[in-house]
């Protein structure tokens, strides 16, 4: 008769020994890189740790012939479009965070997109945001237009 507690256990310390082998060889590849001399390691730059992504809010026309995104230029982001057809890329609008901050934006239609930036403003000791809500038509050059005009009191 076989005896299955002698068998299993010598199974187990197959298993085991197995294990702690993989651990041990784990812990001296490591290591020398974790007990590395610190004074020859290189710094990072900040901007490693604190940059903005390069490419975001990225959305695509009704039609997806455009796409529209948000891309960061040095530090300012600028919403652009690119069409796939013609190949043709336009900056929308620049944003800074300072003086013009983008909210969102979306598609009307295949050729308009809505804008909303916010622009914080001082009027003596007084500091406010004034939002404004943008069109821009891809069809024309003439730029952003203000759709809701700002009423004189």
């Amino acid at each position: 008769m076989v005896n299955f507690n002698a068998y299993s256990r010598t199974l187990y310390n197959k298993k085991s020994h197995t294990f702690h082998a993989i651990i041990l060889a784990f812990i001296a590849i490591i290591s020398p890189v974790t007990f590395a001399d610190e004074s020859k390691a290189t710094q990072l730059p900040i901007s490693t740790y604190g940059s903005l992504p390069e490419t975001s809010q990225v959305r695509l026309s009704p039609s997806g012939e455009k796409i529209a995104m948000i891309k960061n230029i040095e530090g300012t982001l600028v919403l652009m479009t690119y069409n796939f057809k013609t190949k043709v890329k336009r900056h929308l609008l620049q944003a800074d965070n300072i003086d013009v901050v983008l909210n969102w934006y979306a598609w009307a239609n295949d050729d308009v997109l809505l804008i909303s930036a916010a622009y914080p403003t001082r009027q003596g000791s007084i500091k406010y945001t004034s939002t404004r809500l943008h069109k821009f038509d891809l069809t024309k050059t003439d730029g952003l237009k203000r759709l809701v005009n700002l009423r004189s009191v």
